[in-house]
């Protein structure tokens, strides 16, 4: 891994190593809940719909209470010495003032350090043994309730204090009828997402979807497949759409995260051209979400050799293995550029923008943009890239292979 490092560019270098080792000693004060938020943190990342700006909120928090001489006793404290700049933040009951530190503490953060400090009893007023695990029940339920996809924690704590506290509360009509259509699905197909994928099984489901959709398309496998771990733990899948055109950034403003998505345009034919002969050939099992250029859902895993009809079949019965698929379309023009963001990881995709904006470029998964200030109507131009190489080189870095790119063990490592 170090050696893949040092094949990029002493820019990208000097980027993932700014977290160095001596943190280690500087986090004793709050070392359980630095290891409290990082099991969280590896929860989160192990979910097949994980939030990266999620991850990248504990990972902003993780560094700040790392760098605390000081042990945190609320989380009114933490999100307090988060939200300045300035370094005159007193904090109460303590004669220290607190050092200018990195932010990050947003609301779910905080309320996390409660939970971990109510948990040890650090809190003022020390809770009763019957309060104490009248907390560690609700703790309990709540976790097992989110680990259904869509289900965060206020809808989970509404659940609670209805009476929901189990998967199989969750699963009566009275419950199950509060829950979106894509969280039952989630909740019917629970163990088989909390199942990891195997090599062999993501490419026997893509070499099944290359035979069945038109030769004019190609097809990708991307996110952690294409990054080399052993085991995956959902199907991400990038398809080439002849017709698409690539859509600029609506923005000149490069410090924001553009979203470009020609949902209007793209739907029709990513439903029509993708999904239905996959739904008809028994490979699609169900719809979670479609958005114009993205659609998730379920994928049933087929057996060696299995008919159509034992596809559908099998499906019908609930028999045999799914994972969680997430198809991406993009043009020809842009294969690239979406190869890059959508094999990742998170933190590979954030350096990469950040060196394009030095640069006065625009980067997402449609290409690499040049500002063209001298027309209002479309402020940006695409650069004429078409490979991940081209794209790497013009921005200063050189190319890394996709099995190194998981840099967010790298970063996290650093922090810890």
């Amino acid at each position: 891994m170090q050696m893949a490092l040092a094949s990029t560019s002493k820019r990208s270098c000097r980027w993932f190593s700014t977290n160095s080792a001596k943190h280690v000693e500087t986090r004793r004060p709050n070392a359980g809940l630095i290891e409290a938020l990082s099991k969280s943190r590896e929860a989160e990342a192990s979910r097949p719909d994980k939030n990266a700006f999620k991850l990248r909120s504990f990972d902003k928090a993780i560094q700040s209470i790392s760098a605390l001489e000081y042990q945190i006793t609320s989380a009114a404290v933490a999100k307090q010495v988060s939200t300045r700049d300035v370094s005159d933040v007193v904090i109460p009951n303590q004669l220290l003032v607190i050092p200018k530190i990195v932010k990050g503490v947003g609301n779910g953060i905080a309320r996390r350090i409660d939970e971990y400090l109510k948990m040890e009893g650090m809190l003022e007023g020390t809770m009763s043994r019957a309060d104490l695990d009248a907390h560690k029940r609700r703790q309990k339920a709540l976790a097992e309730l989110q680990r259904v996809s869509g289900l965060g924690p206020t809808k989970a704590t509404r659940l609670y204090e209805q009476g929901c506290s189990s998967l199989e509360d969750l699963r009566k009509p009275n419950f199950r009828s509060q829950l979106s259509r894509a969280s039952q699905i989630a909740l019917d197909f629970l163990d088989d997402l909390e199942q990891k994928v195997t090599r062999e099984e993501v490419e026997r489901v893509s070499e099944i979807i290359l035979t069945l959709l038109e030769p004019e398309i190609q097809i990708f496998l991307t996110g952690s497949y294409r990054r080399g771990v052993t085991m995956a733990s959902a199907i991400d899948i990038l398809v080439i759409d002849p017709h698409m055109v690539p859509t600029p950034p609506s923005s000149k403003v490069t410090s924001k995260k553009s979203k470009t998505s020609p949902e209007n345009q793209q739907s029709n034919w990513l439903n029509q051209s993708v999904v239905e002969p996959l739904e008809s050939a028994g490979v699609i099992a169900s719809t979670l979400s479609s958005t114009g250029s993205k659609w998730q859902g379920l994928v049933r895993i087929p057996s060696i050799g299995e008919s159509v009809d034992g596809r559908l079949d099998g499906i019908q019965r609930h028999d045999g293995k799914f994972s969680k698929l997430t198809i991406h379309t993009v043009p020809y023009s842009s294969q690239g550029a979406a190869l890059l963001f959508y094999t990742g990881d998170t933190e590979f995709i954030r350096h990469i923008r950040r060196e394009a904006s030095k640069l006065g470029f625009q980067l997402n998964e449609f290409g690499l943009w040049r500002s063209a200030s001298d027309s209002e109507e479309r402020p940006w131009t695409p650069e004429p890239l078409y490979s991940e190489n081209d794209i790497l080189r013009e921005i200063g870095l050189d190319f890394v292979d996709p099995t190194h790119r998981n840099f967010s063990n790298i970063t996290s490592k650093a922090k810890r």
